[in-house]
């Protein structure tokens, strides 16, 4: 489904066919090897082999969407080696070279391990 741009093609539309997703295209991402790719309920992401994460999707509970493929910039800036991740129904998981586990999304049933039931 294409809803909330998940497919990362910068519209809300559903894709019957394979279709490179334009941020990629003659970007240093698209020329990046080893990239891993996740998704979720209603986001998408990918991990480059220098551990950036990059989102796109739902992006909070009233329905804003990330069109194209972002940066998660406030892994990168604070030197999160992102190794592993995965994503659920409104809720991604990282964990970092430093062995720190990074969350976010919806948790109102404590989803994210914060030890209470947050957003």
């Amino acid at each position: 489904s294409g809803d909330y741009g998940c497919l990362g093609h910068g519209v809300q539309a559903d894709e019957y066919f394979p279709r490179m997703i334009g941020g990629f295209i003659n970007t240093p991402l698209g020329n990046n090897k080893d990239v891993v790719v996740t998704a979720g309920a209603h986001c998408s992401l990918i991990r480059t082999s220098n551990g950036h994460v990059y989102y796109w999707g739902k992006h909070r509970p009233v329905g804003e969407a990330v069109m194209r493929p972002h940066l998660v910039d406030v892994l990168a800036n604070n030197q999160h080696d992102v190794r592993h991740f995965a994503a659920g129904a409104q809720t991604v998981v990282c964990s970092t070279s430093l062995r720190q586990t990074v969350a976010w999304g919806q948790g109102p049933h404590g989803e994210l391990g914060l030890g209470t039931p947050k957003s």
